[in-house]
């Protein structure tokens, strides 16, 4: 899970609590994560490296691979809990390690010792788990990247502040999270832990999205990972200064015959750069 620059617990913690407000926000009773195969490798891939590894700038769009434990992890985010199942003991110790400091409400799920050296007991257990943090919700935003972008508004149109109210009573944001239309949902029951929630004497009666109502959070995500935070300036600077400085000593050496250029060499060879 470490990077080459530690991920830390403050940087963690505000990157849950945006993910927080987001639920608070858009009315949602959690984000629910699906990273790996019981998610078809889906971008819950992204938000995971995102809020677990550290992922910052293009690096978190471009994940594909996560930690293996992380990949059989679970997540729900509440708007006041974080909800953890990850099956392997040593890989839940260090997500304690990382959230616990600044993330108090954080509930850490996974099977027993005996549970995990069973592969049909643990499958069971990662059911019940997944089953047991979805209890109270009913209505989930997964990234998912599968709903359509919603069609402009029509020349002219200008959409009243805040919008009407929600199912809830309240009023929603300026844009609402995409709701899934019929194909979005049957592609979504195609997800493994998903499909096996409808399974009988799993979780309620009926397939997963007859019991919530799923909304597609993708991309909001996306603009949580493009805002810049502490980790990602962190990594910026690590990536972009080498790179920098090899620029700038090419160019002096280009200008004025290595770093000993003078600032008059420079300007003759680059003037646009040295007025301003």
């Amino acid at each position: 899970m470490a990077t080459a620059m530690e991920f830390n617990s403050s940087q963690a913690a505000l990157r849950i609590r945006r993910v927080q407000l987001l639920c608070a926000e858009r009315g949602l009773d959690g984000v629910l994560l699906v990273p790996g195969v019981d998610g078809r490798f889906s971008v819950s891939n992204q938000a995971m490296g995102y809020l677990f590894a550290g992922r910052s700038n293009r690096d978190t769009i471009d994940v594909v691979k996560l930690d293996d434990q992380l990949e059989n992890a679970v997540v729900l985010i509440t708007s006041t809990e974080v909800n953890v199942y990850v099956p392997d003991a040593e890989t839940r110790e260090q997500l304690q390690a990382l959230l616990v400091p600044h993330v108090t409400s954080l509930r850490t799920l996974g099977p027993t010792i005996t549970e995990a050296a069973d592969p049909d007991s643990l499958e069971e257990n990662k059911l019940a788990s997944f089953v047991h943090m979805l209890r109270g919700c009913h209505t989930l935003g997964i990234p998912c990247n599968l709903a359509q972008p919603p069609s402009p508004p029509p020349p002219g149109h200008q959409q009243a502040e805040g919008g009407g109210p929600t199912s809830n009573g309240s009023a929603p944001p300026q844009s609402a999270a995409p709701k899934l239309g019929a194909e979005q949902l049957l592609a979504l029951e195609k997800w493994p832990l998903l499909q096996a929630y409808g399974l009988e004497g799993v979780g309620r009666s009926g397939f997963f999205t007859m019991n919530f109502q799923v909304y597609d959070v993708q991309p909001y995500m996306q603009l949580l990972y493009g805002n810049l935070d502490g980790r990602s300036l962190e990594v910026l600077v690590s990536e972009a200064v080498p790179t920098l400085r090899q620029h700038w000593d090419e160019m002096l050496q280009v200008g004025g015959g290595g770093e000993g250029g003078t600032p008059f060499a420079i300007a003759d060879t680059f003037p646009p750069l040295a007025a301003d």
